[in-house]
């Protein structure tokens, strides 16, 4: 591994295991409801999931996720990239006891996360790229998991830790859909509260014919799949996420909007 990247947080796992875990997800749908699961066990009392468009990625969308949950710390922000870490598991009422969700939900979803969180007046990022792993070959998995105060100053202890903190920077700012550090930090501005948590997917996956896999445009109040499994079924659910939302949650505790629309 490049020297350049040598003080940088690691996941548990070797890069190959990352596309392995996202096949768990056969159904697109299942690994969207992980991060809805996320939020829920999170105690957000709503989530709002958007798909906005960005001329740099693939498929021109990004699918969002924003919580007002009660966020993590950075302690937590870290664990999330061990894989079977969870803080949760000691609490049977949630769901997400295995530490798992998160990782094989996005990587299902597209080929990249960024998570922003915010907690106790701190403001943190976690960012998994495989396109990062693929330009740089890399066969550990890098995680730049770097830590702001509210007023958006690098929380550092010393000069290691500032090295450390700029090169994290430097892959997020690179790979990112947010090239400027000021568009970086609006994403933190989009968690109005005193905590939650905002996860953006890019680089969405793509049919076999280099299609984008979810349709954006039938319906502008929700998320459709552009292939599903049994295109002649009257069971909606099969095809649109607001159906399956509606089915998985039929006793929900948090309100769900799909691109605006409870």
């Amino acid at each position: 591994m490049a020297s350049k990247y040598a003080g940088l947080n690691r996941a548990s796992i070797s890069y190959d295991y990352l596309h392995t875990n996202s096949t768990t997800h056969e159904f697109l749908f299942g690994a969207i409801v992980e991060l809805v699961d996320n939020a829920r066990d999170a105690l957000a009392q709503q989530m709002r999931i958007d798909c906005p468009p960005h001329a740099d990625m693939t498929g021109g969308h990004m699918l969002t996720f924003l919580d007002d949950g009660s966020g993590m710390d950075r302690r937590e922000a870290i664990g999330v990239m061990t894989f079977g870490y969870s803080a949760k598991r000691l609490d049977p009422n949630m769901i997400g006891q295995y530490g798992n969700g998160l990782k094989s939900g996005a990587m299902r979803i597209g080929k990249d996360f960024i998570l922003f969180t915010k907690r106790s007046d701190v403001l943190t990022c976690v960012f998994l790229s495989r396109s990062f792993h693929e330009d740089e070959r890399l066969q550990e998995v890098i995680v730049p998991v770097p830590s702001f105060t509210l007023d958006k100053r690098p929380l550092v202890e010393d000069e290691e830790d500032m090295k450390k903190h700029e090169a994290e920077m430097s892959i997020i700012l690179r790979y990112s859909p947010f090239k400027t550090e000021s568009a970086f930090f609006a994403q933190f501005d989009r968690i109005a509260g005193a905590s939650g948590t905002f996860v953006i997917c890019f680089n969405l996956r793509l049919l076999e014919n280099g299609e984008p896999e979810l349709d954006f445009r039938s319906d502008l109040t929700d998320i459709k799949l552009a292939n599903p499994v049994d295109r002649d079924s009257e069971v909606p659910e099969k095809e649109a996420l607001r159906a399956y939302l509606a089915v998985v949650y039929s006793n929900p505790r948090m309100k769900v909007y799909i691109r605006g629309k409870k």
